[in-house]
């Protein structure tokens, strides 16, 4: 496949990611306002892992606490593959540069935080309109 059909994947992974997040956000908001206690998106954050997860199944069942929690493997199973697909194109041309480091910095670091869905949502905006992302700006930027 030509390094321009692995873009077009690699925006579809982009998308299938951001939406994955955003639905990921609205269950976990729907989780932590269903208690008294630990009620916002940052207190139900500080809660344990086993203190969310049994959250969740009260809230959305044990079938919807399920479907959450794979959910956000797949979604970050997505990211993980934009990243290396970020980082083939960055070596396809055999000149690795900064900017394409910075490229596959981003990739982690939008996969990995549990925001990383807005600016997903923001860099495939400005690639749709204007035809190159956000991210690639700043990797030509830091290149040129």
């Amino acid at each position: 496949m030509s390094i321009s059909g692995w873009s077009d994947v690699n925006t579809g992974l982009g998308v299938l990611g951001a939406l994955n997040g955003i639905g990921i956000n609205i269950a976990n908001d729907y989780v932590s306002y269903g208690f008294k206690s630990a009620n916002g998106w940052q207190e139900f954050g500080k809660l344990a892992s086993n203190q969310q997860t049994w959250r969740a199944a009260r809230v959305l069942g044990e079938t919807g606490a399920s479907v959450l929690k794979y959910a956000k493997v797949a979604g970050q199973a997505a990211g993980i593959v934009g990243v290396a697909l970020t980082a083939y194109q960055g070596f396809s041309d055999g000149n690795f540069t900064t900017g394409d480091a910075v490229k596959v910095g981003i990739g982690l670091i939008t996969t990995f935080t549990p925001y990383g869905w807005v600016y997903g949502i923001a860099d495939l905006g400005v690639q749709v309109m204007t035809g190159q992302s956000i991210t690639d700006r700043i990797g030509n930027a830091i290149d040129n």
